[in-house]
């Protein structure tokens, strides 16, 4: 190792506030994007209920399957 990566026995370690940034920006980023994605699963569950072919049984056992937490559709 050379001399500027080597530390001496007592110092302490920082922590780069340059990555608080980073984290930021990335946070941000998951939470908007988590934000689309609930949206649009809300609009389609939207879109679902008032699909006319959801009259046949098959399709409406299947989407019960595919979405437990409804209770009907």
């Amino acid at each position: 190792m050379s001399d500027s990566t080597k530390r001496k026995p007592g110092s302490a370690s920082f922590v780069d506030l340059t990555r608080l940034l980073d984290s930021g920006v990335l946070t941000l980023f998951t939470v908007l994007l988590s934000c689309t994605f609930l949206f649009m699963f809300g609009e389609l569950l939207r879109l679902l209920n008032n699909a006319e072919f959801l009259n046949n049984d098959l399709v409406k056992r299947g989407m019960n399957r595919l979405f437990p937490f409804r209770v009907f559709f």
